[in-house]
């Protein structure tokens, strides 16, 4: 009886331990980077009139390496040159794959407006993309473009 326990008992472990689980663990990456601005260069200069204000400006920026296949929300957000984002203007909202967007004019227009440019007058925006996933977001570094809105 007792080899009998015992052929059981060693059955039982080796089956077990045979058994292996075939998933896949998906891991965040612990340092993704950053979304940096590729496009549109810094300093680059816009000039807006109701005329042009379907014409867009393509935003490209350095997608981050969360580890796996992800669909971040990216946001294409504006802000005056002294300010800190507190109260940004949103240029764009968008969920996808992509490292790039259009934002037309018209939405920078109203946006500079909106940070107080005079209209007909040159200024600067200060712009940033940022990801979101997982409640995690990713702030890529501002850049300062040049905006006359209408």
């Amino acid at each position: 009886m007792k080899t009998f326990k015992y052929i059981a008992l060693l059955a039982i472990t080796l089956f077990t331990l045979a058994c292996e689980k075939d998933e896949d663990r998906v891991v965040l990456n612990s340092n993704p980077g950053t979304p940096d601005i590729i496009t549109p260069a810094p300093n680059s200069a816009y000039v807006l009139t109701a005329a042009n204000d379907k014409q867009t400006i393509q935003f490209v920026w350095k997608e981050p390496n969360y580890g796996f296949s992800a669909s971040a929300a990216y946001n294409i957000l504006a802000d005056t040159p002294e300010g800190n984002f507190v109260k940004p203007q949103k240029l764009l909202s968008s969920v996808s794959y992509n490292d790039s967007a259009l934002v037309t004019y018209k939405a920078l227009n109203t946006a500079a407006l909106a940070l107080k440019l005079k209209a007909g007058e040159e200024g600067v925006l200060k712009v940033k993309v940022i990801s979101v996933l997982a409640g995690d977001t990713l702030h890529s570094a501002a850049i300062n473009i040049k905006v006359t809105p209408y």
